[in-house]
Order: structure tokens, then sequence, then C-alpha cells
């Protein structure tokens, strides 16, 4: 099962971020489709918002990668993934019943579990639906007056990239 292709990217990676306002007027942007972006996106449109998630990658997914070499199907990156919490094992028991990940007994005490057949076929599977922009660079950001959350003209961000590539690009900017 390839999820390539199932989530909606007929957003314009060159157009205004119109797509993604809320009912309160606000327009929320996740930076990152890894799994916490997706999870966060997630729970947003289920609470009726429409965010838009921005990637810099070819595919989705974060550290949940997988390349195709010769026929075969290789994973780089997270091998399988642990449920902790009670919101990320519903999720994975969710994708388990659609078969995007089966459980994969590795002797711990929490359920493991890994993509099938690739470990991206979770993140696919949870970006259906949802409004993801593939190959964006954020340039620049920059921090409305007297106002400390990350915002900007009605558009909330919300950062799901690991910090060091965070304060990079807040370094670039003058630290946000």
């Amino acid at each position: 099962m390839s999820g390539e292709g199932k989530y909606d990217k007929s957003g314009s990676n060159d157009g205004p971020l119109t797509k993604g306002v809320t009912k309160m007027g606000k327009q929320i942007v996740i930076i990152c489709a890894g799994l916490a972006g997706l999870a966060a996106a997630r729970l947003l449109r289920k609470e009726g918002h429409n965010p838009i998630l921005l990637d810099k990658g070819r595919r989705i997914g974060g550290r949940c990668g997988t390349r195709r070499s010769g026929g075969h199907l290789f994973n780089h990156g997270a091998q399988f993934i642990t449920a902790v919490s009670t919101e990320f094992s519903a999720l994975c028991q969710q994708a388990a019943a659609s078969g995007a990940i089966a459980e994969w007994d590795i002797g711990r005490r929490r359920a493991s579990y890994a993509g099938q057949p690739a470990m991206r076929d979770l993140p696919s599977w949870m970006a259906e639906g949802l409004d993801v922009r593939q190959q964006v660079e954020i340039a620049h950001i920059t921090k409305q007056a007297n106002n400390p959350a990350f915002s900007r003209g009605g558009t909330c961000l919300i950062f799901s990239r690991s910090n060091r590539a965070l304060c990079a690009l807040l370094d670039r900017n003058g630290r946000v």
C-alpha cells in the first residue's frame, strides 16, 4: 500500500496562504509535515479548522522515511514506532485497521508498529484530506509588534520541526 498522492496537494506553493483560515479569522500554518505536524493538523481538522502544512521535503513523514532502490523498499530513519500516549495509541490502532501499519512484537511492554509495507505509509495515511504543500522552504519569519505569539496578519504558525532547525531559522531572521 503506497500512500502517495492521497492527501490534498491542490494548493499552490506560490500563492498566498488563504485556504487555512479558521472560524475566528486566523489562518493556521504548520511548519513541517512529520508525525508531530500531521498529528497537530489532524487534531485541528477534527476541531473544524483547515490548517496548511508546509514541508521542505519531496515527501512528508520526517523521520518515517522510505526509499526505493532496485525494486526494494528501504526504511531510513524510524524502523518502528512505539505508542506511549493514549491518543497516539488510538491513532496507531486506527492506522493499523486501515492497513497503513501493523503491530510488531519486539518484546516491549508497549505496542510497537511498523509500516505496511513501509514506514512512509503512516504519514501518508495521516495526511489524507489535509492541505500539505511540499518542497516549500521558509525564507523568513517576522514578529508582529507587541505580540509574543508567532503570528502576523492573522496567521498563526505552529512549528513541529526539531529545535535545531527552528533555531537556525529564527537565528537567520534575528531571533523572533
